[in-house]
């Protein structure tokens, strides 16, 4: 029978990185990323996260984190077209929300 012993570096991460329109799923007051942490990501308002992608980061033994591969997408970007008139006298605007 063989035996797997997993090792780790003692040591911590720095706090996790940012992400653009989201932030990390931790407690506001932790300061302790010890080597093997693992991070998830949520997004701000209006926006979700990319589809397909790992929406979470690792503390390496090198004391970084893995590369984020996720987006927080959409959000609201305004009119993408200029306001038509109908006859009712109301105007219509067309919104891309993606």
């Amino acid at each position: 029978m063989v035996e797997t012993i997993i090792c780790f570096k003692e040591g911590e991460c720095t706090h996790p990185p940012k992400l653009k329109n989201g932030y990390p799923d931790i407690d506001l007051t932790q300061t302790s990323f010890p080597v093997g942490t693992k991070i998830d990501y949520k997004c701000d308002k209006d926006f979700i996260l990319a589809k397909g992608k790992h929406t979470f980061t690792y503390c390496q033994t090198d004391l970084s984190w893995t590369a984020i591969e996720t987006a927080c997408e959409g959000g609201h970007q305004g009119p993408t077209s200029a306001p038509s008139k109908h006859g009712t006298g109301k105007y219509t605007y067309i919104i891309n929300l993606l």
